[in-house]
């Protein structure tokens, strides 16, 4: 993708096929693939009474409220779209064209029958309504079926998870690696992403920061780590978790699918109370009955559709599950080191938000509430955010972004020239800088049988 093309996913469909709700599951991948992107939904340009003089249709209004809101994302640098709308992929040409910049179209047409799209709309409509929206439905679908455009790629949702149809979706737009024609984040960026933590798992070990000591103090005083405890560890690592929770004395199952990085672990921290088994965590023969599991950054890499489950039928009723991740930057602590790193971000990963911008997927809290309440496992989910602050070095920038995947990616010499402007920033503020760190904690209760 060049540097100012756009690529836009335009979602449409009849009233009742899904199409926010498959949006919203595209965009969880996309985020858990680390592709920077914008999501619209339609309607919303054009939710306005009474209908502006001489635009009856609300159409032009659509257009200039796009058009206007793309300038703004466009101008932080975002260059992908997720945009949803019945009657999108109809009219996918003229939204573009509202967007000032070369555009790549996806066209996806949800489909659904009478019967499915009826049913879901009883489930969420009341009294007459129900009537309107199912006709209205009924001849949105005729029409898209009629005069779709041949590029349109149908996608059917009738018995179909939400998870299978974005999977698809996902696949139709070719974006970044996920083109092995699955879609599925954890199927194609899984062995490019997480495995690239393998391919220099001494750098890890260097670049990574310990987590702060007040996460191991929660579950201690929450989810009952103490000496003897049974821990399941996911996605171990070099053993950033592994190391405090085992210095609580408790017995650690660690699991990591990386040879290397777990060389790397059972070399710092082998004992007599840590089994370390190399292998991916969703295929891994694992015996039951944990008091407590726990994945440290490494959560947003399991399947979101079945992990939960199997974690839930490895911890005990009565036990917990503890997940989080650890945010580099923090928009409400401005420095002028981010401001400066932001502008190299912009010259050589342009699709990269800036950390003013917002936060990861880990301050999703609705998502991941969602994710750890399937299925009815575990409840009682609480959220704990750590503030603290790393100093850098020259040095130690470098070992740490070297161990990001964006920054691994880079061809060697993009990827040089971002390390040696990140090592020169911190060297003109002095040679160290203190960047802010958040850590934020998922804990849940494993419910009774």
């Amino acid at each position: 993708m060049g540097a100012d093309q756009v690529e836009v996913l335009f979602i449409g469909g009849r009233s009742g096929v899904g199409k926010s709700t498959v949006s919203a599951e595209v965009c969880v991948r996309l985020e858990a693939a680390g592709i920077a992107h914008v999501q619209l939904e339609g309607d919303f340009l054009g939710q306005v009474f009474p209908a502006p003089a001489g635009d009856p249709d609300r159409s032009r209004i659509v257009l200039d409220n796009l058009a206007a809101v793309w300038h703004n994302f466009a101008a932080l640098g975002y260059r992908r779209l997720v945009y949803t709308n019945t009657v999108s992929v109809l009219y996918a040409d003229e939204l573009a064209e509202a967007l000032d910049a070369p555009v790549k179209i996806v066209r996806v047409l949800l489909t659904a029958s009478d019967e499915v799209a009826n049913e879901r709309l009883a489930a969420r409509e009341l009294g007459s309504g129900l009537d309107v929206h199912v006709a209205r439905s009924a001849r949105a679908a005729a029409w898209l079926d009629r005069d779709a455009p041949a590029d349109v790629v149908r996608v059917g949702t009738d018995g179909r998870s939400v998870v299978d149809i974005a999977a698809e979706v996902v696949a139709a737009t070719g974006w970044s690696a996920l083109s092995n024609g699955d879609g599925l984040d954890r199927e194609a960026v899984r062995p490019r992403r997480r495995m690239s933590f393998d391919g220099d798992a001494s750098g890890y070990q260097r670049g990574r920061p310990p987590y702060p000591d007040a996460v191991f103090q929660l579950l201690a005083d929450r989810c009952e780590l103490r000496p003897g405890a049974r821990v399941l560890e996911i996605g171990a690592g070099t053993g950033l978790a592994t190391g405090p929770l085992l210095a609580a004395g408790a017995h650690v199952t660690a699991v990591e699918p990386g040879a290397n990085l777990a060389e790397v672990l059972s070399a710092v921290h082998g004992c007599d109370r840590l089994h370390v088994v190399v292998a991916d965590f969703e295929t891994a023969d694992l015996t039951g009955g944990h008091d407590l599991a726990v994945a440290a950054t490494a959560l947003h890499w399991l399947d979101p559709a079945t992990s939960t489950e199997k974690i839930g039928k490895l911890v005990r009723p009565g036990g917990w599950l503890a997940a989080w991740w650890t945010e580099f930057g923090d928009r409400d602590r401005p420095t002028e080191f981010r401001d400066r790193l932001d502008e190299v971000y912009r010259d050589l990963l342009p699709g990269e938000p800036g950390y003013r911008q917002g936060r990861s997927h880990a301050f999703d809290t609705d998502r991941w509430r969602r994710q750890l309440t399937a299925g009815g496992w575990f409840g009682d989910v609480a959220v704990e955010v750590m503030t603290w602050q790393q100093t850098l070095t020259p040095q130690a920038a470098r070992d740490l972004w070297s161990t990001f995947p964006n920054i691994a990616e880079l061809d060697p010499d993009d990827r040089e020239s971002f390390l040696s402007r990140l090592a020169t920033i911190i060297e003109d503020l002095g040679g160290r800088v203190d960047d802010p760190r958040l850590t934020i904690v998922y804990t849940a209760a494993r419910t009774p049988e």
